[in-house]
Protein backbone atom coordinates (compact mmCIF):
# COMPACT_ATOMS: atom_id res chain seq x y z
CA UNK A 1 0.00 0.00 0.00
CA UNK A 2 1.47 3.51 -0.80
CA UNK A 3 2.53 5.63 2.74
CA UNK A 4 1.20 8.74 1.57
CA UNK A 5 -0.60 11.27 -1.00
CA UNK A 6 -1.19 14.61 -0.44
CA UNK A 7 -4.48 16.62 -1.12
CA UNK A 8 -4.90 20.61 -1.61
CA UNK A 9 -7.16 23.00 -2.75
CA UNK A 10 -5.88 25.60 -5.16
CA UNK A 11 -6.29 28.89 -7.30
CA UNK A 12 -2.82 29.76 -8.57
CA UNK A 13 -0.67 29.88 -11.68
CA UNK A 14 0.82 26.35 -12.98
CA UNK A 15 4.47 26.82 -12.13
CA UNK A 16 3.59 27.71 -8.14
CA UNK A 17 1.58 23.89 -8.32
CA UNK A 18 4.51 22.82 -10.43
CA UNK A 19 6.53 23.45 -7.59
CA UNK A 20 4.35 22.22 -4.95
CA UNK A 21 3.70 19.12 -7.05
CA UNK A 22 7.37 18.44 -7.64
CA UNK A 23 8.27 18.63 -3.88
CA UNK A 24 5.68 16.53 -2.72
CA UNK A 25 6.38 13.74 -5.60
CA UNK A 26 10.59 13.89 -4.59
CA UNK A 27 9.48 13.10 -0.88
CA UNK A 28 7.54 10.34 -2.25
CA UNK A 29 3.55 10.59 -2.59
CA UNK A 30 2.15 8.16 -4.29
CA UNK A 31 -0.30 10.68 -5.75
CA UNK A 32 -0.98 14.91 -5.27
CA UNK A 33 -4.34 15.05 -5.20
CA UNK A 34 -4.76 18.71 -6.80
CA UNK A 35 -8.30 20.62 -6.50
CA UNK A 36 -8.23 23.62 -8.64
CA UNK A 37 -10.79 25.85 -7.29
CA UNK A 38 -12.98 26.88 -10.85
CA UNK A 39 -12.52 25.78 -13.97
CA UNK A 40 -9.28 24.95 -15.24
CA UNK A 41 -7.62 24.09 -18.36
CA UNK A 42 -4.23 23.10 -16.56
CA UNK A 43 -2.80 19.49 -17.07
CA UNK A 44 0.25 17.72 -15.78
CA UNK A 45 2.31 14.45 -17.86
CA UNK A 46 3.25 13.12 -14.23
CA UNK A 47 0.63 9.94 -13.89
CA UNK A 48 0.68 10.71 -10.03
CA UNK A 49 -0.53 14.35 -10.32
CA UNK A 50 -4.14 14.01 -10.34
CA UNK A 51 -6.21 17.64 -11.17
CA UNK A 52 -9.70 17.60 -10.49
CA UNK A 53 -11.65 20.80 -11.45
CA UNK A 54 -13.86 22.52 -8.91
CA UNK A 55 -16.23 23.40 -11.26
CA UNK A 56 -20.26 23.32 -11.13
CA UNK A 57 -20.34 19.64 -12.29
CA UNK A 58 -17.82 18.88 -9.35
CA UNK A 59 -19.86 20.80 -6.60
CA UNK A 60 -23.09 18.51 -8.22
CA UNK A 61 -21.18 15.79 -8.22
CA UNK A 62 -20.37 15.96 -4.17
CA UNK A 63 -24.62 16.79 -3.99
CA UNK A 64 -23.78 20.06 -2.21
CA UNK A 65 -23.36 24.01 -3.72
CA UNK A 66 -20.07 25.58 -4.07
CA UNK A 67 -19.85 27.09 -0.90
CA UNK A 68 -19.06 30.78 -0.39
CA UNK A 69 -16.41 30.96 1.55
CA UNK A 70 -12.75 29.35 0.32
CA UNK A 71 -12.60 27.86 4.35
CA UNK A 72 -15.76 25.77 3.45
CA UNK A 73 -14.87 24.65 0.19
CA UNK A 74 -11.61 23.52 1.59
CA UNK A 75 -13.69 21.28 4.16
CA UNK A 76 -15.83 20.16 1.78
CA UNK A 77 -13.10 19.10 -1.02
CA UNK A 78 -10.69 17.85 2.18
CA UNK A 79 -13.66 15.73 3.39
CA UNK A 80 -14.37 14.29 -0.56
CA UNK A 81 -9.95 13.27 -1.14
CA UNK A 82 -10.05 12.16 2.41
CA UNK A 83 -12.88 9.43 1.86
CA UNK A 84 -11.15 8.77 -1.51
CA UNK A 85 -7.39 7.82 -0.01
CA UNK A 86 -5.44 4.60 -1.08
CA UNK A 87 -2.61 5.23 0.96
CA UNK A 88 -1.53 4.81 4.75
CA UNK A 89 -1.54 8.38 5.48
CA UNK A 90 -3.22 11.51 3.89
CA UNK A 91 -1.17 15.02 3.92
CA UNK A 92 -3.45 18.02 3.54
CA UNK A 93 -1.69 21.19 2.65
CA UNK A 94 -1.94 24.79 1.18
CA UNK A 95 -0.22 25.03 -1.90
CA UNK A 96 1.95 27.10 -0.14
CA UNK A 97 3.00 24.88 2.36
CA UNK A 98 6.17 22.27 2.50
CA UNK A 99 6.72 19.32 4.81
CA UNK A 100 10.64 19.15 4.73
CA UNK A 101 12.68 17.08 8.16
CA UNK A 102 15.77 14.91 8.26
CA UNK A 103 14.88 12.28 5.92
CA UNK A 104 12.28 12.02 3.31
CA UNK A 105 8.20 12.48 4.54
CA UNK A 106 7.56 8.67 2.76
CA UNK A 107 10.21 7.15 5.01
CA UNK A 108 9.44 8.82 8.02
CA UNK A 109 5.68 8.27 7.77
CA UNK A 110 6.12 4.91 7.21
CA UNK A 111 8.41 4.95 10.46
CA UNK A 112 5.19 5.56 12.70
CA UNK A 113 3.45 1.99 12.71
CA UNK A 114 -0.25 1.84 13.61
CA UNK A 115 -0.92 4.28 16.14
CA UNK A 116 -1.41 7.32 15.99
CA UNK A 117 -3.94 7.93 13.42
CA UNK A 118 -3.18 11.60 12.72
CA UNK A 119 0.40 13.38 12.80
CA UNK A 120 0.37 16.96 12.94
CA UNK A 121 3.23 19.23 11.53
CA UNK A 122 4.09 22.68 13.18
CA UNK A 123 4.24 25.40 10.54
CA UNK A 124 6.96 28.01 9.88
CA UNK A 125 6.48 30.99 7.62
CA UNK A 126 9.49 32.15 5.14
CA UNK A 127 11.30 35.42 6.40
CA UNK A 128 12.71 37.61 3.86
CA UNK A 129 16.14 38.88 5.06
CA UNK A 130 18.73 41.26 4.07
CA UNK A 131 19.67 41.20 0.25
CA UNK A 132 16.49 38.49 -0.56
CA UNK A 133 14.40 40.11 -3.05
CA UNK A 134 11.12 40.42 -2.19
CA UNK A 135 9.53 41.38 -5.28
CA UNK A 136 10.49 38.00 -6.54
CA UNK A 137 8.11 34.98 -6.05
CA UNK A 138 9.60 32.47 -3.09
CA UNK A 139 12.21 34.96 -2.54
CA UNK A 140 12.87 34.72 1.70
CA UNK A 141 15.95 33.34 2.10
CA UNK A 142 15.28 32.05 5.68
Amino acid sequence: MPVFEVVTLALCPKHHLDRFCGHYIDQGASRVRVFHDGPTDLSFADPRIELTSCDDAFWQRLRIARPFSVEQRQRAVFAHAYAQCRADWCLVVDVDEQVFGPQPLDTYLASIGPEPSCVRFLSAEAVFVPGDDAGREFGAGA
